[in-house]
């Protein structure tokens, strides 16, 4: 059993279970979520290295969770969270820092949905990396196969060459033996 299978066992998707029940239940935190993307994120991976269809099914619930305002809210800083926290008449004393208040969020929310972009992102390119390093050994053991095969081919054209060559050789005695016997019958009978 790989190490994959290893990992994608029944703790592994009991898991991943309990975080989608947390999500819609409105109950996962930052720390939920983020697990929850990266472990889609990773049998996204790993069905599309076995070319299996499936993999489309978690693309499709990555792009669901991902596209849920609350993903979008909760992928926030921590500090943020606990400012939200704070008693709302002390956070707008001011009418004026209303707007302030609601471009910072803005802003964070934004900086947050960037950087969990960027793990998917560096998650995309180590996929990319273990493709194209799959297809280089791929490459590499269809020429040691070939180089093989042709050593094989060239070996076998060599034998018979030789077998034929003796053949020739043989069946050319065998001629001259018999020419040489023919030819003293010939003599012992004149």
């Amino acid at each position: 059993m790989s190490n994959c299978q290893q990992k994608f066992d029944s703790n592994f998707y009991t898991k991943l279970n309990n975080l989608e029940q947390r999500f819609y239940q409105l109950e996962a935190d930052k720390e939920d979520l983020e697990q929850l993307i990266l472990s889609i994120g990773e049998l996204v991976m790993f069905y599309d290295l076995k070319k299996d269809p499936i993999k489309q099914y978690f693309i499709e619930k990555m792009q669901f969770i991902l596209s849920r305002p609350f993903t979008l809210l909760n992928l926030r800083d921590k500090q943020v969270l606990n400012q939200n926290k704070t008693p709302i008449t002390h956070r707008h004393q001011h009418n004026f820092s209303l707007p302030v208040l609601k471009l910072e969020k803005q802003a964070q929310v934004q900086s947050d949905l960037n950087n969990s972009i960027e793990k998917i992102k560096t998650m995309q390119e180590e996929y990319e990396m273990q493709q194209k390093d799959q297809e280089e050994l791929i490459h590499h053991d269809i020429d040691n196969q070939m180089s093989a095969f042709k050593k094989k081919i060239i070996n076998r054209q060599q034998k018979r060459k030789s077998h034929n060559h003796l053949n020739h050789s043989s069946i050319f005695a065998s001629i001259q033996k018999l020419n040489e016997t023919k030819t003293s019958d010939e003599e012992q009978t004149k």
